[in-house]
C-alpha cells in the first residue's frame, strides 16, 4: 500500500482498486507444513479447467485472474497480490471445476493447499471459517468496485482511475514520481477498463506526450499525480 508524500490523492483512489490482497500472514498456520513454489512472470499458477479442488494461496508477487468469454476472448477480470487466496468455491464443490485461469505478471511465490488440509483447518476452528468468510466478502467487494469504475464515462478517466488505484496498491516514490512496479500491457489495462488496446494505447500515449506518465524500467512512473488526478475526475 502505497505511504508516500502524494498520499492525500493517491489513497482516494483506493475505492476503484482491481487487486485483491491482504496479509499473507494470517493463513501462517494453514500453509506451516506445505513446500512454497516460485512461478516466474506469464507462467500458469492455476489453469481454466483445475479440477484439483485444492486452494492457492499467493505469499508473495502479483496475479491475473483470466476468463475465457463465450466468444472465446480471453480476458482480464482481476488482479491478485499478496494474501491471494484463491479457488475457496471451487474446494467447496462437490465437482470442483475452476473456470479461471491464475498468471504470474511477476515473480510469484504459491502455497497449493489440497482440500483435505483445508478443510481440516477450517473443521478444527470455527476462527479460521471466519477468515475465509470475511476474504471472500472482500473479494466481492473488489468486483463491485470495479464496476463502480467501469461506470465512469470516458476511457481516459477509467485509464488514469485504474494507475492512480494501482498506485495506491503498490506504488512507491522515486525520483519525485510514483512508481508502479507492475508490467502490464495495453491489453490488460484494456480488460481491466472494458475498452480496446488501441484505445488505450492512444490513451496512454498522450499521457506520455502531456509528461503524465513515463513507461520506464518495466513499469509506469507517474510524473504529475495531480493533473493525472483531474483527468481521472474528467476536470480536463
Amino acid at each position: 500500500m502505497y505511504q508516500g508524500k502524494q498520499w492525500e490523492i493517491i489513497s482516494q483512489f483506493r475505492r476503484h482498486s482491481v487487486m485483491v490482497q491482504t496479509d499473507p500472514a494470517i493463513w501462517a498456520d494453514l500453509v506451516q507444513n506445505l513446500k512454497l513454489q516460485t512461478y516466474r512472470r506469464g507462467e500458469t499458477i492455476r489453469p481454466g479447467g483445475d479440477t484439483s479442488g485444492r486452494v492457492t494461496i499467493l505469499q508473495s508477487g502479483v496475479a491475473l485472474v483470466s476468463s475465457v468469454l463465450v466468444s472465446g476472448k480471453e480476458v482480464i477480470t482481476q488482479l491478485n497480490g499478496p494474501g491471494t487466496v484463491w479457488g475457496v468455491p471451487s474446494m467447496l464443490s462437490a465437482n470442483p471445476t475452476a473456470r479461471t485461469s491464475l498468471i504470474a505478471m511477476t515473480e510469484c511465490q504459491i502455497w497449493h493447499v489440497p482440500r483435505h488440509t483445508i478443510r481440516e483447518w477450517m473443521e478444527r476452528d470455527g476462527v479460521n471459517q471466519q477468515k475465509l468468510l470475511q476474504y471472500e466478502c472482500k473479494k466481492g467487494g473488489i468486483f463491485v468496485q470495479r464496476i463502480e469504475m467501469l461506470a465512469l464515462p470516458k476511457i481516459k478517466c477509467r485509464v488514469a482511475t485504474l494507475l492512480l488505484s494501482l498506485s495506491f496498491d503498490i506504488g512507491y516514490d522515486s525520483d519525485g514520481c510514483v512508481v508502479i512496479p507492475l508490467r502490464i500491457t495495453h491489453q490488460q489495462i484494456a480488460d481491466l477498463v472494458h475498452s480496446d488496446r488501441v484505445t488505450v494505447a492512444r490513451i496512454i500515449s498522450g499521457f506520455v506526450k502531456k509528461q503524465l506518465v513515463e513507461k520506464k524500467e518495466g513499469g509506469y512512473w507517474i510524473r504529475n499525480v495531480e493533473e493525472l488526478y483531474s483527468v481521472a475526475l474528467d476536470m480536463i
